[in-house]
C-alpha cells in the first residue's frame, strides 16, 4: 500500500511540474466588466480581460483581441507569453466579443476606449490608455483587425488577421458586408499579417490583399501560409512566428 501511495505522489509530482507553465500562463490578473453593452450572445455584459508580464514596470504596448476561437488559444500559449514579457507587451481579451467589423457607428470605439480606462486605473498601468495597440482576429474576427486600423492609424503597431482575411474583403470571415473605409483613409506604413492555413488555402481569398496593396503600394501586407494546417489549428511554429511580428513592428518607425 505505501508504494502504491508513492507511485501516486510521483505521478502527481510529475502531472504538477510538467503542466505547471501551461496553467501559469493562462493567468489574466485583471478584469473589468463592460457595463456599456449586453452581449447577445449571453444577455449578460462582457468582460475584458488584461494580463501584464510579471515585474514589468511600464507596458510598452497591448494586444487586443476578442473571443472567438483560436484568439484565446495563442493569447495563452506559452511560447506567446514568453515574447510578450520580453517586449513588456500586455494581452487585452474581450469575452464575449464587442464587434466582428469594428464598425466605429455603433459605438465601439467609445467602448474600446473604456476598456484601456477601467484597465488602466483597476491595473495602476496608466499607460495603458496611449500605448500602441496590435489587434489580432480569428476566422469571424478576422476582419476586424484591419478595420481596427484603419480608424487607429496612429495607435495600430501591427495587425494580425489569423486565418484570415484581407483588408476590405469581399469575404468577410463573418458573411456580411465589408466596411467602406472612404475616399483618404488607409493603414499605409502599419505591418499587416494574413494567415491561411494549408487546408484552407482559397486563392479568391487571397486576391483581395493583393488588389488592396495594387491600390495602396505603401501598405505592408504580408502573407504566411500555414503549412500543414487548417482553420482550427493552432501550432508551435505559427505562434513563434506570431510572437514574432510584433517584435518586427517595433523596429520600424511609429510615425505617419
Amino acid at each position: 500500500m505505501m508504494e502504491c501511495n508513492k507511485v501516486k505522489i510521483t505521478v502527481l509530482i510529475w502531472i504538477c511540474l510538467t503542466f505547471a507553465p501551461f496553467v501559469n500562463a493562462a493567468v489574466y490578473q485583471w478584469s473589468v466588466p463592460i457595463t456599456s453593452i449586453v452581449s447577445s450572445e449571453t444577455n449578460e455584459h462582457p468582460t475584458a480581460f488584461l494580463w501584464i508580464p510579471e515585474q514589468c514596470t511600464q507596458v510598452k504596448a497591448l494586444i487586443f483581441g476578442q473571443h472567438n476561437m483560436c484568439e484565446e488559444t495563442i493569447f495563452e500559449h506559452p511560447a506567446f507569453r514568453k515574447k510578450m514579457l520580453e517586449l513588456g507587451f500586455a494581452i487585452v481579451w474581450v469575452s464575449p466579443g464587442i464587434d466582428q467589423q469594428w464598425d466605429v457607428r455603433n459605438g465601439c470605439q467609445q467602448v474600446f476606449d473604456t476598456i484601456v480606462k477601467a484597465l488602466a486605473e483597476t491595473s495602476g498601468y496608466q499607460e495603458l490608455e496611449y500605448v500602441p495597440v496590435v489587434p489580432l482576429g480569428h476566422s469571424a474576427m478576422a476582419t476586424f483587425p484591419w478595420n481596427f486600423a484603419a480608424w487607429n492609424p496612429d495607435r495600430t503597431l501591427a495587425v494580425i488577421s489569423y486565418h484570415g482575411d484581407a483588408p476590405r474583403t469581399n469575404l468577410t470571415g463573418y458573411g456580411r458586408e465589408n466596411l467602406e473605409w472612404g475616399r483618404n483613409r488607409n493603414i499605409d506604413g502599419i505591418p499587416g499579417l494574413m494567415v491561411e492555413g494549408e487546408y484552407e488555402w482559397w486563392e479568391s481569398r487571397v486576391n483581395p490583399a493583393l488588389a488592396f496593396r495594387m491600390m495602396y503600394p505603401e501598405s505592408c501586407v504580408s502573407f504566411l501560409c500555414d503549412a500543414g494546417h487548417g482553420h482550427f489549428d493552432v501550432s508551435d511554429e505559427v505562434v513563434d512566428y506570431l510572437s514574432l511580428f510584433p517584435e518586427k513592428g517595433c523596429i520600424l518607425p511609429f510615425a505617419r
